[in-house]
């Protein structure tokens, strides 16, 4: 069955910590405006701007504050957000991106496998799945930053039925990109 959606992603933006949510929800409304059914953001991206140390203290539960008012800004526009954040639950931290619905709703999340020596260092625990979730346009995966190196991400994805893979990152992957998705057969969208 042929369906049609309208993505978008964005990157290489860093407005000050203070305007951070603001900026983001306009890029939500202007990219539904042109008509996106889903809107992705790089890795961390509530964190832009913050320093590192302060990372720690600004990590969220699932839903928090941040995915609260991005998930307002999904169903006011009826699209779909990849919001990532870094995460607190319990005692421990994750690198995830979660799926935000149509209806502002969390719909699933996914925890970066592959951290990065950095990421451990900072005391991040690695998630253990490749995630794939279901949406009115079709299967949808994620993948973050330096999972790009690691073939079992992309392999999983696939045997899940990704058709649609987000990659939020803090670099764009290029030609390594374009390799999975000739391999995998299924989209890659980078932000």
């Amino acid at each position: 069955m042929s369906r049609c959606v309208t993505v978008a992603g964005v990157s290489g933006l860093e407005p000050p910590p203070d305007r951070l949510l603001d900026e983001a929800a306009h890029y939500v409304w202007r990219a539904a405006r042109m008509g996106a059914d889903i809107v992705a953001f790089p890795e961390f991206y509530p964190l832009t701007g913050l320093s590192q140390q302060h990372w720690t203290a600004a990590a969220e539960e699932i839903p928090g504050a941040t995915v609260a008012r991005m998930g307002e800004v999904a169903a006011a526009n009826h699209c779909y957000v990849v919001w990532p954040l870094l995460e607190r639950r319990g005692d421990k931290l994750h690198n995830p991106a979660v799926l935000i619905d149509r209806q502002g709703q969390v719909a699933g999340s996914y925890r970066k496998m592959y951290l990065t020596i950095g990421e451990m260092e900072m005391g991040l625990y690695p998630g253990t799945e490749a995630t794939v979730l279901q949406t009115d346009f079709g299967k949808i995966g994620m993948a973050i930053c330096f999972d790009m190196n690691w073939r079992p991400v992309w392999e999983s994805l696939a045997q899940n039925g990704a058709e649609i893979v987000f990659f939020c990152s803090m670099y764009r992957g290029s030609r390594h990109m374009q390799a999975w998705a000739f391999e995998f057969g299924y989209y890659l969208v980078s932000a």
